[in-house]
């Protein structure tokens, strides 16, 4: 991990990260580093990935996450929505698998 890009700020205990690096694991990698700082409470973790070898979009991002979903055979058509922000797809409802009346009984 390049520590070059990351900056950090602590305020009574909470740990800022900004910045930017080239990938997911730079960054999760930062924040666990953080979150090993004696004295430290809280992380906000504001580091931004610009990866150099990728240059999608959040709307190229949604496009591909809906047509990915069009041709899903396990998700009815309309059924999902994808959104995407800052280069991550959240898909509401329940998870595959699960159902919405909860866990179930005991016998």
């Amino acid at each position: 991990m390049d520590a070059a890009h990351i900056g950090v700020a602590v305020t009574d205990g909470a740990v800022t990260l900004s910045g930017e690096v080239t990938s997911y694991p730079e960054r999760y990698h930062a924040e666990q580093a953080a979150k090993r700082v004696r004295g430290m409470t809280a992380v906000a973790e504001e580091i931004a990935v610009r990866s150099t070898w990728v240059t999608l979009n959040d709307t190229d991002i949604a496009r591909e996450a809906g047509e990915a979903l069009d041709r899903s055979v396990d998700v009815p058509p309309g059924a999902v929505t994808a959104s995407v922000h800052d280069h991550r797809i959240t898909l509401p409802g329940p998870s595959p698998g699960s159902s919405s009346a909860g866990p179930p009984s005991a016998p």
